[in-house]
């Protein structure tokens, strides 16, 4: 089958879906912005780039310029399914609403699981444009249950789940294998934090806990809206989660107190490290099978609930943590081949 996908940026994390969709149909990705993150490399689909930002380099080859007419133009051709991935940027609108006005065909990717506490982005007009989109599209495709719950919510016509997130893991799960875990309980509990610094990652709820129950926690990540760091919360820079994932040590704790989190990325890449990890309630794209209760905990990040969960933490034995651990990976593992068996194009087709 000939597919265009109009992604609105371009992200690392996107690739791994966009290659499995590759291996099996005839594949275009269009970026419909001069975003991105990392350094992806290219694989065995073409990839054209929409841009208006002649800075904006691919593999050391700059971005054509062009807008959402040019983009649109792929439509017309002999196309039999397209996928509009992500709301970012302002191509993306234009785009859709040419589809609209034409009468073309399309289904939505949206890996969001609601409006949330993202950013303003999510209210007023905007807000409302979204809901007309989803309506209109012949289907959407879901990153999560809560996403499939959302937007059936506001008027999806058909719905698919699609486990690409686990697809990500892919990298990382040869580099885990074979770690063991260091079952030190002399150690004291050793805390951390990692993700962008931004306000909607519940860094204050880090701050409270550092107050309020003497911790120190390293807080690792790239630079965001959140700037309010001390000796207690320590800002210890960007990191690289190939070398967490080779820290073995199980004493290490790390919060992801996030305020709003549709996707999880780093919570997933993190559950193939030995960490014990404590997620927030607002942390909802995580598969059951994963909350272990020995190794992964829920929290609302209250003073109480995290100060009586650290006692049930130091409470474990050797015995139960190595079972969970490897329980753990065991399903992560699991979870991976799931997703690389599935066929979102086949699935489309048959909603």
């Amino acid at each position: 089958m000939k597919i265009v996908i109009y992604a609105s940026f371009n992200q690392p994390y996107q690739d791994e879906l966009y290659e499995l969709i590759a291996s099996k149909h005839q594949l275009l990705v269009v970026f419909l912005s001069n975003q991105r993150d990392g350094n992806v490399e290219t694989h065995n689909y073409e990839k054209q780039f929409i841009s208006t930002n002649n800075d904006y380099k691919f593999n050391g080859r700059t971005a054509p310029k062009a807008n959402a007419f040019s983009a649109f133009k792929r439509s017309l051709h002999d196309v039999d399914l397209i996928i509009i991935h992500g709301w970012k940027g302002s191509y993306w609108l234009s785009l859709i609403f040419l589809h609209i006005l034409s009468g073309k065909r399309f289904w939505f990717f949206n890996d969001l699981s609601s409006p949330g506490k993202r950013s303003s982005n999510f209210r007023g007009v905007l807000n409302i444009l979204k809901k007309h989109i989803i309506g209109r599209a012949d289907g959407v495709i879901a990153a999560s249950l809560e996403g499939l719950k959302y937007n059936r919510d506001i008027g999806a016509k058909k719905l698919i789940l699609c486990n690409w997130r686990y697809l990500h893991l892919r990298k990382y799960i040869d580099l885990t294998a074979n770690k063991k875990s260091r079952l030190i309980h002399q150690e004291k509990l050793r805390y951390r934090f990692y993700g962008r610094f931004d306000i909607v990652k519940g860094l204050c709820r880090i701050k409270s806990l550092c107050k309020e129950l003497d911790l120190t926690v390293n807080c690792h990540g790239m630079p965001g809206s959140y700037k309010t760091f001390d000796k207690r919360m320590l800002d210890c820079g960007p990191f690289e989660m190939r070398h967490v994932l080779s820290d073995v040590n199980i004493s290490t704790v790390v919060f992801l107190p996030s305020l709003y989190e549709p996707l999880g990325l780093i919570a997933l890449e993190l559950m193939l490290s030995n960490y014990t990890i404590v997620l927030s309630e607002e942390i909802i794209a995580i598969d059951q099978t994963l909350l272990d209760g020995v190794t992964v905990f829920r929290s609302d990040f209250t003073t109480e609930k995290i100060a009586a969960l650290l006692v049930q933490i130091e409470a474990r034995t050797p015995e139960e943590i190595t079972i969970a651990l490897t329980n753990r990976k065991q399903n992560i593992q699991k979870l991976v081949e799931k997703a690389e068996n599935e066929d979102l194009i086949e699935d489309m087709i048959n909603a």
